[in-house]
């Protein structure tokens, strides 16, 4: 495990250069803070929760994006991410989930820990924080989340939460885990991006979705299956490496992560032609 851990830091910080070359950055995170979580039944128990916030130069008003890590935490990756986002003319908020909850290190092995409805009242917490912010365009909000981020996210465009209202315009979300029991209640546009050899949230369940009889609106979910991709495909990656994680059921297995910059390239262009026509 110390030797996974070791690589996988590695693995971040190679990331970080590469995404550092790759997009321009306009400062630092303009703000690092605490923000309370939203109440509602069913939600987060009161919660201040850790976010950095990146923002394109000028006063502003911007449209502005939720950035949400998968379960292994806060990681460079998603600031690579924010740091694109605002290359696009986005403030970008990466929010920690897991830090404020006693899991610094994330929860991989340990998936039940925070579970997503939990993690739905830390971006609706954040877009009424965002909607407070002169330099952010009131209402013109979306979220991304990343593996059980992406989770959240398929909670978070559910009905019963009410995102919209939040000004949350639409989500994507990278290979998630999806529910066919209990997430055919979409009401705001949605895009999942996942891998068909993905053995840790796997693309058949989102398939199962989409095209199964729980989903009242079809018209508002995107689904995108790269052939022979894996989990975690968007990140740097020099050499496929098996980490363990929490599948369903509650067993612990290895998962093979692998880069694939085709399939990368192919969900960055849909990522940016997906927020340009919902937020500008």
């Amino acid at each position: 495990m110390a030797q996974w851990k070791h690589l996988v830091s590695a693995l971040y910080i190679s990331a970080a250069l590469l995404g550092l070359a790759g997009c321009k950055t306009t400062e630092a995170p303009a703000n690092t803070f605490t923000y309370p979580t939203a109440s509602f039944p069913g939600g987060s128990e009161p919660l201040d929760i850790k976010a950095e916030v990146y923002r394109p130069e000028g006063a502003g008003p911007f449209p502005a994006v939720i950035v949400m890590h998968g379960s292994g935490g806060l990681r460079e990756h998603h600031r690579i991410w924010a740091r694109k986002l605002v290359s696009w003319g986005y403030v970008a908020m990466v929010i920690d989930s897991f830090s404020p909850r006693g899991f610094p290190n994330g929860i991989t092995t340990n998936t039940p820990a925070v579970m997503p409805q939990k993690r739905v009242s830390d971006a609706i917490g954040a877009a009424e924080w965002l909607n407070k912010q002169s330099y952010v365009a009131k209402g013109k909000l979306a979220t991304i989340g990343f593996s059980h981020g992406g989770w959240t996210t398929m909670k978070l465009v559910q009905e019963d939460f009410h995102a919209k209202e939040y000004g949350i315009r639409g989500s994507i979300a990278y290979y998630p885990l999806c529910d066919v029991r209990t997430e055919g209640n979409v009401a705001i546009p949605l895009l999942i991006l996942i891998g068909d050899k993905d053995g840790w949230t796997p693309a058949y369940r989102c398939q199962e979705l989409v095209n199964g009889r729980t989903l009242k609106r079809k018209d508002l979910v995107e689904l995108v299956v790269y052939p022979g991709v894996t989990h975690s495909f968007d990140e740097y990656i020099p050499r496929p490496v098996d980490v363990p994680g929490t599948v369903i059921g509650g067993k612990v297995e290895m998962h093979r992560l692998e880069m694939n910059p085709a399939a990368t390239a192919d969900a960055e262009k849909r990522v940016k032609e997906f927020f340009g026509k919902l937020l500008k």
